[in-house]
């Protein structure tokens, strides 16, 4: 396999990777929207300009170094605008999950004290009462009334009062501009009363900035000093029973990750990415934006995870590199078999044939000639020049990844936490060794704490890309964080001779999906305790054959007493059946606000007391069930 390593780029903030844009990245793709009616295709420099317009107007609204600006949307360009607007301006960006529910979210909000919220039409939609937003301005991204047949040719001030409303009054040339008394004076041209509007349109917003910024004719950040321990960004972790932990990474700590990636020697320049996974997670934003970004790549957008999507944008963009989770994979390859058994005898005998024969030619050379053997394979899938996947966010298969590999579809496994920036560890084209989550990244150093004698033990971590902490949590901090710098990871695991790390289980009771998606079991365990039926309950992570990840399983010690109650006034008897109907619909009722991957796979009664400690916490080590989870027929 080719190597790319890359050169150090010795960044010490995020705003570097905006300011090294230049007149030479002209034409040069930067990024491809999925839904193109107002950005459909931007170079280098045009993004440049458009952060810079972004950040003017944002201080116009007095948006300010500091200050929390959160951001509720689908993938597309204007969520990457937006995010390098905020921390080239040294805001701090608070990335929301669109899975959440509207109270879940208002509370994040609220929690995080975003002066700003910019949100797609579809997420705006579904706050019953916008009122309730705890923000100075909602700014959507779709175009709001005549904007889509406006062109960017035309006066910013003709276009603000077509938009807006607006009315423009003749005055003496200014110079400045300033938001006062529900005013926006503009510059130079005339001067505009602004109808003070809580809900605005974003290219309005961009389009005022671009024309205060040629009026002006400076840049809006040479005036906001930065330094490399600003913070930059908010990552929530946790659901929203209780106090929520925010993850607060500083402007080195990305920068550092970035530069660190792009020395990996996974990176050429110039790939072409198409980013899938939803942005508000760190990995994806760090794999699928920050790193092509800085690597000069183009990224396409995907705000649809709908196949026939998904493949047309591979095909479309020729794309070289995705950032993915387990789940995606194991369809991809599942689908790829499945199809293949459809087939006839004689195609389904070539097919194994060639397949064993790649897999043993790679593993005796390590070369793969399945790279040429299923070429048509991947075509159909658009994967004909795709270099690798990255994987990261959960667990995945290793007969999964030698599957894949025998057809010609490399996948680098990546580790890391939000509390890392995100990455530690990764492989990369020239060492892998499957099951493994790769070797640390260059400033990254891994210890085992208190091995076993088999050297596992629980995976710590050092390096510029340690969060701060975590906000207003200062307990919560201590107790991850040593005083030399080591970071707790939670997990368990071992590293091998060669410096590859394995990870074989977890500390915490975080149950992570195939998707990469961690559910808190205190969080269902709360909801589930509300019931008149349920005595106690416990929620642990149980596996499933079809995904390869976890579901979220109960098991319930039912209220025999109201149980009787209940038979003696239906005037019937409860058997295992009527019981397990029972308990469905109360699951069903108490969790029916939560998102779908937080929702009871399948749970049990059992006609004891759950096991505890003497301080009345549950033993889940004893609970673990025994046997995979299968879903009923």
């Amino acid at each position: 396999m080719p190597r790319y390593p890359g050169k150090p780029k010795n960044l010490s903030t995020l705003r570097e990777i905006i300011t090294f844009i230049d007149e030479s990245l002209a034409g040069h793709t930067a990024f491809i929207n999925s839904s193109p009616e107002t950005f459909p295709s931007m170079d280098y420099l045009q993004v440049k300009n458009t952060v810079l317009d972004l950040v003017q107007a944002l201080l116009s609204l007095d948006v300010n170094k500091g200050d929390k600006i959160a951001l509720l949307s689908e993938n597309r360009t204007e969520w990457a605008l937006v995010y390098l607007a905020a921390v080239c301006m040294g805001c701090v960006i608070v990335p929301l999950d669109i899975l959440l529910t509207p109270q879940e979210l208002e509370n994040l909000i609220k929690d995080s004290q975003a002066k700003i919220l910019f949100v797609s039409a579809s997420q705006k939609d579904r706050f019953p009462s916008q009122e309730s937003l705890p923000v100075k301005h909602i700014v959507v991204f779709d175009p709001i009334d005549e904007t889509r047949a406006l062109q960017e040719k035309k006066e910013a001030q003709d276009l603000l009062t077509k938009l807006l409303g607006l009315s423009i009054l003749p005055s003496k040339i200014s110079k400045t501009l300033s938001l006062h008394k529900q005013e926006l004076v503009l510059t130079d041209k005339c001067e505009v009363l602004f109808r003070e509007e809580r809900v605005l349109d974003f290219l309005v917003l961009v389009t005022a900035g671009k024309h205060i910024r040629s009026e002006n004719c400076s840049n809006p950040l040479d005036n906001i000093p930065l330094s490399p321990d600003d913070p930059a960004a908010l990552i929530y972790t946790s659901g929203t029973t209780g106090k929520p932990k925010a993850v607060l990474l500083t402007q080195y700590n990305l920068a550092s990750n970035v530069d660190d990636i792009q020395m990996h020697e996974l990176f050429a320049p110039e790939f072409r990415w198409v980013t899938l996974l939803p942005l508000h997670h760190t990995f994806p934003t760090m794999g699928g934006l920050l790193v092509p970004f800085v690597t000069r790549g183009t990224i396409r957008f995907v705000a649809s995870l709908r196949s026939d999507v998904i493949i047309n944008a591979f095909k479309e963009t020729r794309v070289n590199c995705i950032i993915i989770v387990p789940l995606f994979l194991e369809k991809i390859y599942k689908n790829i078999l499945k199809t293949v058994k459809e087939k006839n005898f004689i195609v389904r005998f070539i097919f194994k044939t060639l397949f064993n024969f790649s897999h043993f030619v790679y593993k005796w050379t390590h070369l793969n000639p399945g790279k040429i053997l299923f070429h048509n394979v991947r075509e159909k899938l658009g994967l004909s020049e795709l270099k690798f996947f990255i994987s990261g966010g959960g667990p995945i298969a290793k007969e999964i990844l030698i599957g894949l590999n025998s057809l010609g579809i490399y996948v680098a496994q990546g580790y890391g936490l939000s509390e890392t920036s995100p990455v530690l560890t990764c492989s990369n084209l020239t060492v892998n060794k499957f099951g493994s989550v790769g070797f640390p990244l260059k400033r990254v150093e891994l210890r085992i704490d208190n091995p076993d004698k088999r050297g596992h033990g629980e995976i710590l971590a050092r390096g510029p890309n340690i969060m701060k902490g975590y906000l207003n949590n200062p307990e919560e901090t201590a107790k991850v964080i040593e005083s030399e710098g080591w970071f707790h990871t939670g997990d368990i695991g071992f590293i091998d001779k060669q410096g590859f790390l394995w990870i074989t289980g977890r500390l915490k009771n975080i149950i992570v999906t195939s998707g990469g998606k961690n559910i808190y079991p205190e969080e269902l365990e709360n909801l589930l305790a509300q019931s008149e039926y349920i005595a106690e309950v416990a929620v642990i992570g149980r596996k499933d054959w079809e995904s390869r990840g976890e579901v979220p399983y109960a098991i319930i010690y039912p209220n025999l007493e109201t149980i009787k109650l209940l038979s003696d006034q239906q005037e019937k008897n409860f058997d295992e059946d009527s019981l397990y109907e029972l308990f469905s619909q109360e699951i069903k009722r108490l969790t029916a606000d939560l998102p779908l991957y937080k929702k009871i796979a399948d749970f049990e009664l059992i006609y004891e007391e759950l096991p505890k400690t003497s301080s009345k916490k549950i033993k889940r080590f004893l609970l673990e069930a025994s046997k995979p989870f299968q879903k009923k027929k």
